[in-house]
């Protein structure tokens, strides 16, 4: 069934985390409705994968989270990474950028830096999920990094534009709406054919260490409904979680 909603928006000056946030609010009100976007201009404590911190300069990028309500299994819950990341690159080739692609499990590069990150958290019910908190950063103002993050990159710097963030929020919203309603009929293979065609580094030889921080060459193939990484390695084809792999950059 196509999803009919209004995006309810709230705006924050500054937040320890839009993440955080959105799940304490839902926790103490399960009746907020789907399409509530806390929006902020800047986080003190902005948050990505596995600990990480992301770093944003005051009003200078698009900052968000999103509630969702897929009710999906768990076992497939991450196609709700896929589709907030194909709606991510769908809005930058918009913007006449080239060379956008997925580095899992959901980072956006273009080329070799990184222009956009993800934070998913899913809130469960049983073997379904309940809600999903969908974080997102996306760098566009911002020229100067101070962090030690090796490879960012800002739609400002690839274009040498300004933009305004409360009209991105709006194009990506309606970038996310259709591939959501893409999930809600169904059309899976559809979200992964794409999802997989735009995998960063897809059937190039490339190196990696695993969890023992042993390094190894491989060639990243595909993504299993579960969010596993599939690379082929010398000695065949191996599954990795979240936490198993690094890319050597």
């Amino acid at each position: 069934m196509i999803r009919r909603f209004t995006w309810d928006i709230v705006y924050h000056e500054s937040l320890d985390s839009t993440n955080s946030l959105m799940y304490d609010e839902v926790s103490k009100d399960k009746s907020i409705s789907e399409g509530y976007v806390i929006q902020t201009g800047y986080q003190t404590s902005g948050r990505g994968q596995i600990g990480n911190v992301w770093e944003s300069k005051a009003d200078q990028n698009l900052l968000c989270s999103i509630l969702l309500k897929p009710e999906i299994t768990v076992d497939h819950q991450f196609v709700i990474s896929k589709i907030v990341c194909l709606a991510i690159v769908d809005l930058l080739n918009d913007y006449d950028i080239d060379d956008v692609r997925i580095k899992w499990p959901n980072d956006i590069y273009v080329r070799d830096k990184k222009i956009a990150g993800i934070l998913i958290q899913n809130i469960l019910q049983g073997k379904k999920v309940k809600f999903s908190i969908v974080g997102i950063g996306l760098n566009l103002n911002q020229d100067i990094f101070d962090s030690n993050a090796p490879n960012p990159i800002s739609l400002k710097l690839l274009v040498n534009k300004k933009y305004n963030p409360d009209h991105l929020l709006l194009v990506l919203l309606d970038k996310l709406l259709e591939f959501y309603n893409k999930l809600q009929l169904k059309k899976i293979s559809e979200i992964d054919h794409l999802y997989k065609f735009l995998l960063y580094r897809r059937n190039q030889r490339s190196s990696f260490t695993d969890i023992n921080d042993i390094s190894f060459y491989g060639m990243i193939k595909d993504v299993s409904p579960s969010g596993q990484l599939q690379i082929l390695t010398d000695d065949g084809v191996k599954k990795f979680a979240f936490r198993e792999i690094k890319y050597v950059l």
